[in-house]
């Protein structure tokens, strides 16, 4: 997965990369160590590569947004246009980060690059955003009739309850029996999110699908698991990043000094070596924290 990720963004010319990497029960990473452990490796090797590299670990207990597949791109045309039915979560998530490519800029100080919710909400389309969008193959799309497919189905409730658990796999699975990615439209569109309540008979999500038999596919998956699961509200799974922030983040620079780095060197180093944030302890805890976990013990 390392080498087929940077490879590509290396063959496509990029000199600096920001990775995503969200963790939950579902995700591809399960715990806080194994996502470390991912960290660390890509960090290695982007060094190698001469590839600037920030590496954010974030929540993924859940799908951000409401949408599986196509459906999802009404969502990101709300978001784009300011539009007050776009999903927060997703809003806030782009607003992070946009901040930390930002902040790829040396003069930039760390946490300095955050947009203001209140500026990006306010911030009217421009010429720019649309020519960036026509760059990478724009087509007519209207956010508010979107072309989803013609069949569908509601997947209900069985029971009163909160919803507990999302399993963003089986979601997966379903969203690509209806036909998503290949057929325009197909997908989940997903209603409940984590933590809220719901009543029997409650609509949880909507897979659409544009032929009868992947609709009937999708449907016999959702009737083996639909992948929510519903109980009291403190069986919630615990946020193990924090509100979705990054717990522990780190920067190689390749050898290059900069002022937000908390040490510079001039050989590359197979360590993160950048500044360590980590959310609800101070800056130099985090720093004695990260050092046990450093190969060479700093």
């Amino acid at each position: 997965m390392v080498a087929s990720i940077l490879s590509k963004k290396v063959a496509a010319g990029s000199t600096h990369l920001l990775l995503d990497i969200p963790i939950g029960p579902t995700a591809k990473v399960r715990s806080m160590a194994e996502a470390q452990r991912l960290r660390k490796l890509f960090e290695f090797v982007a060094a190698r590569l001469g590839l600037t590299l920030d590496v954010v670990i974030t929540d993924g207990r859940q799908p951000i947004g409401n949408a599986s597949a196509r459906c999802s791109s009404t969502r990101l045309m709300r978001v784009l246009q300011n539009d007050p039915r776009a999903p927060n979560d997703l809003r806030q998530k782009a607003l992070r980060l946009a901040g930390r490519m930002l902040e790829f800029d040396p003069d930039v100080r760390g946490g300095d690059a955050t947009p203001s919710p209140v500026t990006s909400s306010s911030r009217p389309r421009t010429e720019e955003d649309a020519s960036i969008i026509a760059a990478q193959g724009a087509r007519p799309f209207d956010h508010n009739q979107p072309a989803l497919a013609r069949l569908s189905f509601d997947v209900l409730a069985e029971r009163d309850g909160v919803v507990t658990g999302i399993d963003n796999l089986q979601l997966a699975r379903i969203a690509n029996l209806a036909g998503a990615p290949k057929v325009q439209g197909a997908g989940v569109d997903l209603l409940r999110k984590l933590g809220e309540p719901v009543h029997t008979g409650d609509c949880l999500y909507r897979v659409y699908a544009d032929f009868p038999t992947d609709l009937a596919f999708a449907r016999q998956a959702t009737e083996r698991a639909n992948g929510v699961s519903l109980g009291r509200a403190d069986q919630v799974p615990a946020d193990q990043v924090g509100c979705g922030q990054v717990i522990v983040q780190a920067t190689v620079y390749s050898g290059r000094p900069s002022r937000c780095a908390m040490c510079c060197t001039k050989r590359v180093l197979p360590q993160p070596v950048g500044p360590l944030i980590s959310t609800g302890m101070p800056c130099c805890q985090a720093w004695v924290n990260s050092r046990s976990s450093l190969p060479w013990g700093w």
